[in-house]
């Protein structure tokens, strides 16, 4: 762990996560609190075994990922692919897991998120931006809320559900990357 911010490890019935302690306090816990979400998300794909080949339907057909630790942690290093891909960074795009960790990381850790949504509407593969907007996601008595904040980059009272498209309860927003 020389250049990492963090390091870690998980199995079913332990999370392990390291730092190094020139961070001080604040970053440590910036560091720990995205680290454990990754870690945890890790156990979810291990504990939930369904998990990992729902995820895998959302990757981009024909992805190279990378099969070793080593592999992934030079392709982090690499320019993040392009958002149409559904990758939020280079490290994601490495393998289903590290996918899936990312957007852990990204729902737990900053639940106000900006979402870009896609279509293609002639299903050939060439996805093509509707827009962007910016949902505040609130969690309280195992539901979820999400209110509008922006489109586009500017401030509306719109509600969310008005803005149409498709959308869904109980998972979180993202995949493919």
């Amino acid at each position: 762990m020389q250049h990492e911010r963090a390091s870690g490890a998980v199995a079913l019935a332990w999370v392990i996560i390291s730092a190094r302690p020139d961070y001080g306090p604040e970053g440590l816990r910036e560091v720990g609190f995205s680290s454990l979400h990754h870690e945890l998300s890790s156990l979810v794909l291990r504990a939930d075994t369904g998990s990992l080949a729902k995820w895998a339907k959302l990757a981009p057909a024909g992805w190279p990922f990378v099969e070793d630790p080593g592999g992934a942690l030079r392709r982090a290093e690499t320019a993040a692919p392009s958002l149409d891909t559904g990758f939020l960074s280079a490290y994601g795009a490495t393998n289903l897991e590290n996918d899936f960790n990312v957007y852990a990381e990204k729902m737990f850790g900053n639940p106000e998120e900006v979402v870009r949504r896609t279509q293609d509407p002639q299903g050939n593969g060439r996805w093509r931006s509707l827009d962007t907007l910016t949902v505040k996601l609130s969690y309280f008595g195992h539901r979820e809320d999400y209110k509008l904040m922006q489109i586009n980059g500017k401030d509306t009272l719109q509600d969310f559900l008005s803005v149409g498209g498709s959308l869904s309860s109980g998972t979180s927003i993202g995949g493919g990357g």
